[in-house]
């Protein structure tokens, strides 16, 4: 697969992109027009520098093919972006995260890794520094699933019959994890999950914990529908996946 290599044609600068939906592959001219495929020319150009050859050789992917959504901090802030997606085949489900950290703010690996499932463990109380959820909740039900991402690395995936119910949540064995993987170029995260629940149509709602190096928490979401951050709330699930 080819990775994300591309930062908008602007490698460990500030992304002028940010903030905003980024069209399709924007490295070169006619990515900025929207076409949906980079040019031949543009891929030998990066791979004749060593990058990408180097991605490849490790199984990283380089060019990612589709916009991301953007996650807003419950506080505004504009020295960060957070962007996510999540895609689902079969059941296989993939769940993608990209931190634009213009500022310095976050503590993120500067090595790229491939964890696989053997590598990464299921921990709780990931949520208590720097994790990447997502909320599933299958159509027409009030059961959700929760998702926790780590860098440490760890992951943990929890059952909930309704909102916050029942608490302690038990971890969701419908799921397994099948690989983690940080690409520091744009500071993404992969996280690719088996699904073996009976359920393949959700409504989905992306969310991430930030934790600044002075502590500090942001609290991000593609919807934030209460009086204050509550990931758990069904309409902020805005998202429609799976078939």
């Amino acid at each position: 697969m080819i990775d994300e290599i591309f930062g908008c044609g602007y490698w460990g600068k500030a992304n002028p992109c940010v903030g905003r939906r980024r069209s399709t592959l924007c490295t070169a001219s006619s990515f900025r027009l929207g076409l949906g495929f980079p040019p031949v020319a543009a891929i030998q150009g990066v791979m004749r520098a060593g990058f990408a050859k180097t991605a490849f050789s490790r199984g990283f992917s380089v060019v990612r093919l589709f916009p991301m959504l953007i996650l807003n901090p419950y506080t505004h802030d504009e020295r960060f972006t957070l962007e996510a997606d999540i895609s689902i085949n079969g059941s296989h489900i993939t769940f993608e995260y990209a931190v634009s950290d213009r500022a310095g703010l976050f503590e993120l690996p500067t090595a790229a890794a491939l964890w696989k499932k053997e590598d990464v463990s299921r921990r709780d109380g990931l949520w208590n520094s720097t994790c990447f959820e997502a909320f599933l909740q299958p159509i027409g039900s009030e059961q959700y699933y929760e998702f926790n991402f780590s860098l440490q690395p760890a992951w943990q995936a929890y059952a909930f019959d309704g909102y916050r119910v029942p608490q302690p949540p038990p971890p969701a064995l419908d799921f397994a994890i099948e690989s983690l993987e940080w690409i520091p170029v744009q500071n993404r995260l992969v996280a690719r999950v088996e699904n073996r629940s009976p359920f393949n149509k959700f409504q989905v709602g992306l969310t991430a914990i930030l934790q600044e190096k002075n502590q500090n928490k942001h609290y991000c979401a593609l919807a934030h529908k209460g009086p204050k951050p509550d990931f758990h709330l069904g309409e902020s699930f805005t998202l429609l996946r799976g078939v």
